[in-house]
């Protein structure tokens, strides 16, 4: 029986609140949430601080404590790892990532940081405690976050942040990466494709451990450095947050110079990562003396959104072009991650453990994303589309990793924490 509208909207908070409280974990006195506290007993670096904004509906000194544990697993360089597993990794977890070089001996992730979103959860989550202690407490390691991603990062020397590695694009298996990596599959990624596109990312991270994960020296591999659009979008969007955050704390020059910063990456976004004759950003990836746009359009093209700083002319391309089209990415349940006139999109879905993961579907988390970069923009009628139909995927299938965007089917893990971002999304 479908609900109405109202009655819908309160089961959904409550069984948002519901999957936080089973994906939250204890360990030597620190709390967590884990991604999905059966298929991923970690916690993840960007599902984390989704989730520590959803917990601010409901318990904001649970969503400041997510954040202090979060930050606490910084590394001395600024450096915030994607994955860190506290206590014991289950098996086969910690066989595979030990063997592939993607975790260290103190549980952290090895050189593999995610979007940086840490600054923008702490700013979500002031917003509702107005706890002026919590932004205090967290401002220095987020300011070193910033400055390792602003500035260590910047690989390529021309103002954009860079990735390593596909794990820290948060959407590893999308098919941007297809030709990066090497694995020309324009149908989608099979499970023996699935395989070996881990197997060349392990022997990747191998060769990385080899050099000590030294940064300098991985980018004169010239092996895999990629502009990537999550991190660039997300990125300017977290020096936004450090301008409000810094500006609140009365520190109006240090604030005036992070709005900037993150000016200054949406103006480079929209310089040298826009296409003119596809009238969309694409990430990019190369060497310092050549770089260049993968032509593959994913939602991570529709992300300069989320900056609230991309112009207006590029905003309504992004929208009216794109995210509200039937033929690319608006689906019967939008958005579709890939868009449907690209090779590699596909509506078919391999059963799990190759559920193909960023290849196809509807993702909470994008959708959460771009409706915060349609609110920017003024575009509230197509996010409360987008609240609504969210709300029947949860009400079809449940908090699931992903959905089928045509059918509203759910796929992967069944608990997954960053689907409860629908909560927040129908509370704004």
């Amino acid at each position: 029986m479908v609900m109405n509208s109202a009655n819908l909207g309160i089961a959904v908070q409550k069984g948002a609140f519901d999957v936080l409280i089973r994906n939250d974990r204890q360990y030597d006195g620190r709390r967590y949430f884990a991604a999905d506290y059966k298929k991923y007993p970690f916690q993840y670096y960007w599902d984390s601080c989704f989730q520590a904004i959803v917990i601010s509906l409901y318990d904001g000194r649970r969503a400041e404590e997510e954040i202090y544990t979060l930050l606490s697993t910084q590394f001395k360089d600024g450096c915030m790892p994607y994955l860190t597993c506290w206590g014991k990794a289950p098996f086969p977890w910690n066989l595979f990532m030990r063997i592939a070089s993607w975790i260290g001996d103190d549980g952290r992730a090895n050189l593999s940081t995610q979007p940086m979103l840490s600054a923008v959860a702490t700013w979500e989550i002031y917003k509702r405690t107005e706890n002026l202690a919590f932004l205090e407490r967290v401002i220095p390691e987020l300011a070193r976050e910033a400055d390792y991603i602003g500035v260590q990062r910047d690989l390529l020397d021309d103002g954009l942040t860079v990735i390593v590695n596909v794990l820290e694009a948060g959407t590893n298996e999308s098919p941007v990466y297809d030709s990066i990596v090497g694995l020309p599959r324009p149908r989608g990624i099979g499970p023996l494709m699935h395989l070996l596109f881990y197997l060349r990312l392990s022997i990747q991270m191998s060769k990385y451990k080899s050099l000590g994960f030294d940064l300098e020296r991985i980018a004169q591999l010239e092996d895999f450095l990629v502009e990537d659009m999550n991190s660039n979008s997300l990125f300017a969007r977290s020096l936004r947050a450090m301008g409000d955050i810094l500006f609140e704390l009365g520190d109006r020059r240090a604030a005036y110079e992070y709005h900037e910063q993150a000016k200054a990456i949406a103006t480079k976004l929209e310089d040298i990562c826009w296409s003119p004759k596809h009238r969309f950003f694409f990430t990019r990836y190369g060497t310092k003396k050549e770089r260049k746009s993968v032509p593959v359009k994913t939602l991570s093209g529709v992300l300069p959104l989320f900056t609230g700083l991309i112009s207006k002319e590029k905003a309504d391309i992004l929208v009216k072009e794109h995210l509200l089209n039937d033929g690319e990415f608006y689906a019967p349940y939008p958005f579709s991650f890939v868009s449907m006139d690209e090779p590699s999109y596909r509506s078919w879905i391999f059963p799990s453990p190759f559920p193909s993961l960023w290849r196809t579907g509807t993702w909470m988390n994008m959708n959460w994303l771009v409706f915060m970069g349609l609110k920017e923009y003024g575009y509230d009628e197509l996010a409360f589309e987008v609240v609504t139909k969210s709300l029947r995927l949860v009400e079809l299938s449940g908090f699931r990793e992903f959905y089928n965007s045509r059918t509203g089917k759910g796929y992967g893990g069944k608990s997954y924490g960053m689907s409860t971002l629908v909560a927040d999304m129908l509370a704004r």
